[in-house]
């Protein structure tokens, strides 16, 4: 784990750009880097948005998580995502990316990520819920999980319309 941090502290510099997210791609197959790339998705939203995006298509499973872990609102012990918190809609590109992902590594963290994303937008998750509930077995359980904290509410309106 100290070598993300170190990244993330004395990576953000643009000439360090390319080393730094080739270190923290490299970092995460065998550590995790989620906490240390929210600090770069802070300063560099936008390029950030463009690398998670790819990283959604690596073909390491542990990369593809660090797509959708790293872009999770309010991740627990990491520092909070107050843009995507605000506005969560640039996230569902990445997690439309990776519903369908053969890792259910991959899809755990597309569930935590919609739970995250629920506990300030719920109806916009119930939206999303709704589309991809009944296509397949891995997206009928990312909504099952994903959901969990509107379904322990009571959500009526999301329970009585897709019955889990």
């Amino acid at each position: 784990m100290y070598f993300p941090d170190f990244v993330e502290i004395y990576g953000q510099n643009e000439g360090h750009w390319n080393l730094s997210i080739t270190a923290l791609e490299r970092y995460t197959k065998s550590s995790s880097s989620e906490f240390a790339v929210r600090q770069f998705i802070i300063n560099h939203e936008k390029r950030m948005m463009q690398q998670m995006f790819a990283w959604s298509n690596h073909e390491n499973e542990h990369v593809r998580r660090l797509a959708s872990g790293g872009y999770r609102p309010q991740l627990p012990w990491g520092q909070s995502l107050a843009s995507f918190k605000k506005n969560p809609y640039p996230i569902f590109n990445i997690l439309e990316q990776l519903k369908d992902d053969p890792s259910l590594y991959v899809r755990k963290s597309v569930a935590n990520n919609l739970n995250d994303i629920s506990k300030t937008h719920p109806n916009l998750v119930t939206k999303i819920a709704r589309e991809w509930y009944g296509k397949n077995s891995r997206t009928d359980w990312i909504v099952k999980h994903g959901c969990r904290t509107i379904l322990k509410k009571g959500n009526k309106g999301y329970t009585g319309h897709i019955r889990i």
